[in-house]
């Protein structure tokens, strides 16, 4: 359900990840080192060619030295070993004067890195309101048919960027385009917890029960990050309380199972009072119970036998909650079991 982003490291990498990170990137030039005193090593660097030095200076919203390196003869789609062009990398640091000069000087709208994005794409992502705006009205295009692996709009979602998604949607992207990992925009808000987002997409009627790979639906995801806000609003349009994730580790779970078992006390208690089924059973016959013995979650284990929660039952393998608390050495939880007649 989590999504990683992570970006190659090596040669020029190694500057343009500088700013990725938040940190200054070195001026793109040739590097040189002063003389090694006397018994030390003689030590050098590579020279950046032409075109790494174009995409360091892109990346770094150097406009001067991208104009100095393309009229050098440096190439405008250059690509690093992500297969991000100078644009793109423009694009994701927000250097709106470096794209307007980029694309001046012909630089590829539509370019693609290894992983299908696009300038439009790493600006959505990135929460660069006007710079989105800018590119969808000289034409970028807001998804590929052929390849749908990166749209913008579930990027902007995780990140909380309301202006992009509603500029997106207004453009008329899909409420339900799929990323990577066959996550929704609605599925990303309610995992990160995006309220304004995620309000909106269901204004926009966005489907609550929409599935990425693993069978999660955005109840599920944001049951498992504990997001009891994003969890009653999905509720409250309709969302499937009993909906199941289809996909190993979580084969069988339902937004109950996961919040008792990861701890997520404040949606358990809202999962309860809307009517979620406390003897649910994962695909191995685990109840929300045994579930929270097993991860030694005794606030949850408290919160189920207020209810009534059938304390002795079991999974497949005949293991009841306490013997799953003591196996996995989880003392608390096995006390509140053990106080409350556990066998």
């Amino acid at each position: 359900m989590n999504v990683v982003r992570t970006f190659a490291v090596s040669g020029l990498a190694l500057i343009v990840c500088a700013a990725v990170a938040g940190q200054a990137a070195p001026t793109p030039s040739t590097p040189s080192l002063s003389s090694p005193s006397p018994g030390q090593p003689s030590l050098s660097l590579p020279i950046l060619s032409l075109n790494d030095q174009l995409i360091a200076a892109a990346t770094n919203g150097d406009a001067a030295g991208v104009q100095q390196l393309l009229q050098k003869g440096a190439n405008i789609e250059a690509k690093d070993n992500l297969g991000w062009t100078p644009l793109i990398w423009a694009a994701y640091q927000g250097h709106t004067d470096v794209v307007r000069l980029l694309l001046e000087n012909g630089a590829n709208l539509e370019a693609k890195g290894k992983s299908g994005q696009t300038a439009l794409h790493e600006a959505g992502y990135m929460g660069h309101t006007d710079l989105v705006m800018q590119l969808l009205e000289i034409g970028a295009k807001i998804g590929d048919k052929d390849r749908r692996d990166w749209p913008a709009l579930p990027e902007a979602a995780s990140q909380g960027n309301l202006g992009a998604v509603g500029l997106l949607l207004a453009k008329g992207e899909d409420v339900n385009a799929k990323d990577e990992n066959g996550e929704t925009a609605l599925i990303r808000a309610a995992g990160a917890g995006q309220m304004d987002v995620l309000k909106l997409l269901l204004e926009k009627k966005a489907d609550v029960e929409a599935k990425d790979k693993d069978g999660a639906t955005a109840l599920i995801e944001a049951a498992y990050k504990g997001n009891a806000d994003a969890v009653e609003a999905l509720l409250d349009a309709g969302a499937n309380i009993e909906a199941r994730a289809s996909a190993y580790p979580n084969e069988g779970d339902t937004a109950l199972i996961e919040a008792a078992g990861r701890g997520k006390t404040d949606v358990v208690r809202l999962l309860l009072a809307k009517g979620a089924n406390i003897e649910a059973k994962d695909k191995n016959g685990w109840t929300p119970l045994i579930q929270a013995g097993d991860m030694g979650q005794p606030e949850v284990l408290q919160l189920l036998l207020a209810k009534g929660v059938n304390i002795n039952a079991k999974g497949k393998d005949g293991n009841t909650a306490l013997h799953w608390a003591i196996n996995e050495q989880h003392p608390d939880a096995a006390k509140v079991l053990e106080d409350h007649g556990a066998k």
